[in-house]
């Protein structure tokens, strides 16, 4: 699944709806620059959609709309090991706790039922 659709459909599951685009976005300035990326609209407002793949931080903001069970379900995929261990290894529990925000993103999306294997 592409950066750009696992991003969009993470920020959907967080309440954030589109049109989804790309432009300049001057409210968000970061050490005097401009800061370009996704924006979308939450409750009526233009919002920024944070880089779920590299920001663990948003990552973490993002999990939080996971129910109880699929907490569970999304811990279980975290330390599957077609995640982070390759297909011939064995779970490994502590080292979904290291998982990068990219892993997470996917585990999260797999969870929810948006993951998209590419063609």
């Amino acid at each position: 699944m592409k950066p750009e659709k696992q991003r969009i459909a993470i920020a959907e599951a967080c309440g954030i709806v589109g049109p989804f685009d790309n432009r300049w976005i001057k409210e968000y300035e970061e050490e005097g620059g401009d800061v370009y990326g996704f924006t979308g609209f939450e409750k009526g407002e233009l919002v920024f959609v944070p880089d779920y793949l590299n920001d663990l931080n948003a990552m973490h903001q993002a999990e939080k709309v996971l129910t109880k069970n699929k907490s569970m379900e999304y811990a279980f995929r975290l330390a599957d090991s077609w995640i982070l261990n390759g297909e011939d290894k064995q779970p490994d529990l502590v080292r979904g706790f290291c998982a990068t925000a990219a892993e997470r993103a996917e585990a999260f999306l797999k969870t929810i039922g948006k993951w998209e294997d590419e063609a």
